[in-house]
């Protein structure tokens, strides 16, 4: 006969066993894609336009340019003006930026048009259209199941096959990771693309893109928050192969603006970087840096 004592014995392990049960399933759970995209986007709803001053450093080189960008949230354009700070990047310098001391223009977009190729980080990290970011992040290689596809499948079980999914920790944090090479649904082995999430707050840290930047990963780190939309304070390119830094970007100002203000997205410049555009810039190693920063991260 079981006694109350023998009893608890066995049901305490038993409770135990099921609420760690309870537990893993819970933080082992990765959401659909799609929804993970959505709620990204979805923290920039509310204004208009963006202005941005940063340090852009070649860890090479270890020279130092200046930015001051202007993206329209509506539109779509941005504006980055490029600045040789000759006296080195301080407060003062940084907060007195004027497009008339630019050594350099570059217009962008963070839409598509006919004319116009955007990169994969401006839009991924600023643009509030869902649709916009979902496509770029597909183009780029990223498996992002959109609920049409999904249900095109035949069950539950063959949706959640087609997520290419995995969870892992990063700088202390657990991240849900879309994409990835060991993924049979990947090639199995070969090397594609990954976007890494920060599953507590909906934030984009990491995202290799084997396909155009091989042997490269971009880097998101020490997020913070402009009336409630939010940005990385840090910005890298990293080469894997060594897993060192080539080229950093520090947040020095960030603002969300509730309207647009039409004149400094009207500024004229280039939208091409190539020699014969920056011919003006007379160091080779900040027009390599332009070049470059252009190609990473507009």
């Amino acid at each position: 006969m079981m006694t109350r004592s023998s009893a608890l014995k066995i049901t305490l392990p038993l409770c135990v066993g099921m609420g760690f049960f309870v537990a893993l399933s819970a933080i082992a759970y990765i959401p659909p894609s799609e929804f993970v995209v959505k709620n990204m986007t979805a923290k920039r709803a509310g204004p208009k336009m963006l202005k941005v001053r940063s340090s852009v450093r070649d860890l090479e080189s270890k020279k130092n340019l200046l930015t001051l960008s202007y993206f329209s949230l509506e539109t779509g354009r941005v504006v980055t003006h490029f600045f040789s700070p000759a006296g080195g990047v301080t407060p003062s310098i940084a907060a007195n930026l004027s497009a008339k001391d630019a050594i350099y223009t570059y217009t962008s977009s963070i839409q598509k048009s006919e004319d116009s190729a955007p990169g994969i980080i401006p839009i991924a990290l600023y643009s509030q259209d869902f649709q916009r970011v979902s496509e770029n992040l597909i183009a780029a290689g990223v498996p992002i199941r959109s609920t049409e596809y999904l249900l095109t499948l035949q069950d539950e079980q063959a949706r959640l096959a087609s997520e290419v999914t995995s969870l892992k920790r990063w700088l202390g944090r657990p991240h849900w990771i879309y994409g990835g090479a060991t993924h049979p649904a990947m090639g199995g082995g070969k090397p594609q693309s990954e976007l890494w999430i920060e599953k507590d707050r909906f934030i984009m840290t990491r995202l290799m893109n084997p396909e155009t930047r091989p042997g490269f990963e971009f880097r998101f780190e020490s997020y913070q928050y402009s009336k409630d939309f939010p940005y990385p304070r840090k910005l890298s390119v990293v080469d894997q192969s060594r897993d060192a830094e080539v080229m950093t970007e520090e947040v020095l100002e960030f603002i969300s603006l509730a309207a647009i203000e039409p004149s400094v997205l009207q500024a004229r410049g280039k939208s091409t970087y190539s020699e014969d555009d920056l011919a003006g810039v007379q160091d080779s190693d900040l027009k390599r840096l332009i070049q470059t920063y252009c190609s990473f991260m507009r």
